[in-house]
């Protein structure tokens, strides 16, 4: 987003690479166009992340173009430990960061509309918390993002993995009691713990911030 500080994350990064390699990518507004074709036709026109996906397709391109073949991220762990604001809310929307209906069957035809099925993904862990995050896991968010990465990635020629969604991660963090993932409003909670001794107190006790995209 060229030099527009409001959405540049650079200074939150840069004091923790270290001696490690990196690169800076930059996405301006006359790339959008064409990248943005390029993934709704990579995703067969289907509905996909808007801007940030097509910023992650900039980078699957410039990865590929040095070589990378296999690319990480850190898709689940928000989903496992209770990450977003959203998990302490009482009315969670069905997408991330809206609390509107997701749906429209008003403009649906009536004889279809009459035939739907609910969608029970209230049913299955037994308290609030955890059926959202199995809804974010099973159902909604986290197949949406991976479909439309997944083939972003495919269309240059690299390879996206997500280590943090090991089945045994997942079932290890389901099984865990409220309190481990969200305390006092802080979320991620036993993650924090975990690595209190290994990161400064700037990254430990930092919120997650929602960087919306200028779209």
């Amino acid at each position: 987003f060229g030099t527009n500080t409001k959405y540049d994350e650079f200074a939150y990064i840069e004091p923790y690479i270290g001696e490690h390699p990196w690169y800076k990518y930059f996405i301006t507004y006359w790339m959008v166009e064409e990248l943005a074709e390029k993934v709704a036709y990579y995703n067969d026109d289907m509905p996909y992340g808007g801007l940030p996906t097509v910023c992650y397709a900039k980078v699957f391109e410039d990865a590929q173009n040095r070589g990378v073949k296999v690319l990480l991220d850190g898709n689940g762990m928000d989903e496992q430990w209770a990450g977003y604001d959203y998990y302490a809310s009482d009315n969670p929307g069905m997408v991330q960061g809206t609390k509107e209906p997701s749906s429209r069957p008003d403009c649906l035809q009536p004889d279809f509309a009459a035939v739907k099925d609910n969608f029970p993904w209230w049913l299955p862990m037994g308290d609030r918390l955890r059926n959202i995050q199995y809804r974010d896991i099973l159902h909604t968010k986290l197949p949406r993002n991976l479909r439309y990465n997944d083939r972003i990635s495919a269309r240059v020629g690299t390879e996206l993995r997500s280590p943090f969604l090991d089945h045994r991660l997942i079932e290890l963090a389901l099984r865990q009691p409220d309190i481990r993932k969200i305390d006092s409003g802080v979320h991620k909670v036993l993650l924090r713990r975990i690595v209190e001794k290994l990161v400064p107190d700037s990254i430990l006790l930092a919120s997650k911030r929602a960087v919306q995209t200028p779209q």
